[in-house]
């Protein structure tokens, strides 16, 4: 990557190491750093006066956390595309970050060669595939782009528990929510996993999401 090709790529991480040790192997990858600050405040605010392609978002950053970061940069550009890179796996935080508008969630423990490949996918394509979200999220854009897609329609009740579980809420509270047990609330989504072709709460997340079942 060089010359006007190369990519520009922006980030926030609050450990000091942490966020050199990125633009180390991102320059050393032929990108472009423009800027790496500690918080997502800092971040916004140098993003207002130059441009990245796509930016790497830790999620606990002090000041300003990287979810209401995203979605600042996403409600400025809907276009922005932010990749979240957090020590997180589990899906309350992936859920929230999908929901501020990153197109990406990786872990920190991602090799060189993977986030690279996360960086050139996200630009290229606008979305990039994880060992978390992969097989939900492909699921979803092969039946969209699919001639042969069949439209899904879904009743009031199983929209009401798409729109529970695009929040952070336990199957415990969207039960209490919805006067079912949580035993019926994991059933409903089992359910919906099976007849969309996904594997969890995350991919249901994201079909709905992309397909604007319900608004976030």
């Amino acid at each position: 990557m060089d010359g006007k090709n190369q990519i520009k790529v922006a980030l926030a991480d609050d450990h000091v190491l942490v966020r050199k040790g990125l633009v180390e192997i991102l320059l050393g990858s032929g990108f472009d750093v423009v800027a790496d600050e500690g918080n997502g405040d800092a971040l916004c605010e140098r993003l207002l006066h130059i441009r990245a392609d796509v930016v790497l978002m830790d999620i606990d950053m002090p000041v300003c956390d990287g979810v209401r970061a995203t979605r600042t940069l996403c409600a400025r550009d809907p276009a922005a595309r932010v990749i979240a890179l957090s020590q997180h796996e589990d899906e309350s935080h992936v859920i929230r970050m999908l929901r501020a508008g990153a197109c990406a969630y990786l872990v920190k423990n991602v090799k060189p060669k993977d986030l690279v490949r996360a960086i050139e996918e996200v630009h290229t394509r606008g979305v990039h595939f994880s060992d978390l979200v992969s097989h939900s999220m492909m699921n979803a854009i092969n039946k969209q782009g699919s001639g042969a897609a069949v439209r899904v329609d879904f009743t009031d009740r199983e929209i009401e528990f798409l729109r529970h579980c695009c929040t952070e809420m336990t199957y415990k509270e969207i039960g209490d929510a919805m006067y079912i047990s949580p035993r019926t609330a994991e059933r409903h989504s089992k359910l919906l996993c099976d007849r969309l072709g996904l594997r969890s709460r995350v991919g249901l997340v994201l079909y709905a999401i992309k397909h604007q079942v319900v608004s976030v």
